[in-house]
């Protein structure tokens, strides 16, 4: 409640949860885990500070695939220095540099996967993070094998991992989601425009449209189309001759995976007006597209959530031993179709 008061934030609504929307239980309790004494009195007391727990001495660490370059990433990583501030623990998070010229996104997930081993083997209380690839996976369930409390957020590879929470969207249901609304502003043929090719949550969200066009007869889904992050001009080219000299633009429903296609994306939209975008995230260009009727709709998934959420789950969980029953706390997706206040705008980052 008082986060909403603060930043009128709210998680979305759990998929399929029939029993209503963030639960404390049922959660089953065996001979191996039976609370202890001081800790059953502690509950009952509320964990007064004086006397049950000190969050001086609790140690959260972050390990997140955001790069210094995706803004993106902004808001992630000061909600989770702000939480850990709000709570007064200490907070080991290190924002890594995007991989050089030539490098795959495989280098950053391999330190990505020393850092997350690292961390463990120095018993750190509790750890959050995304989870892009097959080899972050696997320092995971190292970690997991320390018995280390891990919440994973916004990029999660496997659904495999028995782990305490994900913070984030379930992507193949944004993309299912945003397939649909392209539908419905008009779109008959469909492409999902792939920046990451090497990101599985990217995949996710390209699945999750291509099955919402393949449930419609009327519609058609055309398939992926890989561009570069950081060549505008090779961009515009790759998509223009991916949908060839044939492709009426007035039927095309085009699928921005991320927000770093806000720019050639008004470029592609100046040269093709009638054409339907949607695109995931928001960002600044996002918002002006929107305002200007270029855009149909972008979907946010709430960064601030998925930094300031795990980091006071983790905290939870140390002190108290206590967690939620939900595995998956949904932060989006939300459908933007305008700018916000510029107020909100500027607390949001």
């Amino acid at each position: 409640a008082s986060k909403y008061v603060k930043t009128e934030k709210l998680p979305a609504k759990p998929i399929g949860d029939s029993f209503g929307t963030f639960l404390s239980g049922p959660l089953i309790i065996d001979a191996s885990d039976i609370p202890s004494a001081k800790l059953q009195a502690c509950a009952d007391k509320g964990f007064p500070e004086t006397t049950c727990m000190n969050r001086s001495n609790i140690r959260i660490a972050g390990v997140l695939h955001g790069v210094t370059t995706d803004e993106f990433w902004d808001p992630v990583f000061a909600a989770s220095e702000q939480a850990a501030k709000d709570m007064g623990v200490i907070l080991d998070l290190d924002r890594p540099v995007a991989p050089s010229d030539g490098e795959s996104d495989l280098v950053l997930h391999q330190k990505m996967a020393k850092n997350i081993k690292s961390y463990c083997d120095s018993n750190v209380d509790g750890l959050f993070v995304s989870i892009p690839s097959k080899t972050v996976e696997e320092a995971v369930e190292y970690c997991q094998s320390l018995n280390i409390p891990i919440v994973s957020v916004n990029s999660r590879s496997s659904d495999g991992l028995d782990l305490l929470h994900h913070v984030g969207q379930l992507e193949s249901i944004a993309g299912y989601q945003a397939g649909k609304r392209l539908i419905m502003e008009g779109a008959t043929q469909g492409w999902c425009v792939n920046h990451e090719p090497d990101n599985s949550a990217i995949d996710d969200r390209c699945s999750g449209m291509e099955l919402a066009f393949r449930g419609d007869p009327d519609v058609q889904y055309k398939g992926q189309i890989e561009v570069p992050r950081d060549d505008d001009d090779q961009y515009i080219a790759i998509v223009e001759s991916a949908l060839g000299t044939n492709t009426s633009w007035s039927e095309v429903g085009l699928l921005l995976a991320g927000q770093l296609h806000s720019d050639p994306a008004r470029v592609l939209l100046g040269g093709h007006p009638e054409a339907t975008m949607g695109i995931f995230d928001v960002n600044d260009a996002i918002f002006a597209s929107l305002d200007d009727n270029e855009l149909a709709f972008a979907i946010d998934q709430q960064p601030y959530l998925q930094g300031y959420l795990p980091v006071a789950l983790l905290v939870y969980n140390a002190y108290s031993k206590e967690r939620l029953a939900n595995e998956y706390i949904e932060s989006g997706p939300a459908f933007v179709t305008m700018s916000p206040s510029e107020s909100e705008a500027a607390c949001a980052r």
